[in-house]
């Protein structure tokens, strides 16, 4: 008896994820961005900042995962803030996710009576 394989394609499709994360200055911060799609979807993250958009790679501070589902900040500081956007993309299609990470720079303080 002869085996039929059948390959489903899909186009990109990103789960939900949150549109806007806030840190405080020194947190460690990730931002997610989960796709499923075949062929599997390349994820690519920019980051965009009073007016500027630059490709998010990783540098002093900031990590991206090899399969580019995560951004990692290991000491939030106020350069970090902005808008990030992930797109995944295979020859089907596109889908892309808006992450606003916004910072408070003093966290709040407790005091023992």
């Amino acid at each position: 008896m002869m085996e039929t394989i059948l390959t489903v394609l899909d186009k990109p499709v990103l789960d939900s994820a949150d549109k806007a994360v806030g840190a405080y200055v020194g947190d460690k911060v990730k931002l997610m961005c989960k796709s499923t799609g075949y062929p599997k979807p390349v994820v690519t993250w920019t980051f965009e900042r009073e007016g500027t958009r630059a490709p998010a790679t990783a540098t002093d501070g900031i990590y991206v995962s090899k399969n580019g589902a995560s951004i990692v900040i290991q000491s939030m500081a106020p350069e970090y803030q902005g808008r990030y956007v992930c797109k995944a993309t295979n020859y089907l299609g596109e889908a892309s996710r808006t992450i606003d990470l916004a910072i408070s720079t003093c966290q709040p303080t407790f005091t023992m009576r």
